[in-house]
């Protein structure tokens, strides 16, 4: 080693994710914003909180496990992990749907 210059740090390469277009981006948020409005003031209705209850709340989910199978998939870094946890999402969103057609009364 040479004196005054400073080692080399070799950092393992990691591809780039693929981007996600903004509309998916944005699509995601105006759910999330109209989950949150919901959830706070309950506008809309029985109409609104059963299509926000079942389908929305539930394609939340599904999106959010779908961005980390994608990370898992796509960028090798941690791709353990991102699996785990976007099978672990998945399930919970097949819990609620299930758990949403079982007859109720």
């Amino acid at each position: 080693m040479t004196a005054g210059v400073p080692p080399v740090i070799h950092r393992p390469s990691t591809s780039s994710p693929a981007r996600v277009p903004r509309s998916v981006v944005a699509l995601c948020a105006v759910a999330l914003v109209v989950l949150f409005a919901h959830a706070l003031t309950h506008v809309g209705g029985n109409v609104a909180e059963e299509a926000i209850d079942s389908g929305l709340y539930e394609l939340v989910e599904v999106v959010g496990a779908g961005a980390c199978l994608a990370r898992a998939a796509f960028v090798r870094d941690r791709r353990l992990a991102w699996s785990l946890i976007g099978a672990g999402i998945l399930a919970w969103a097949v819990g609620d749907a299930i758990w949403g057609l079982a007859p109720t009364g």
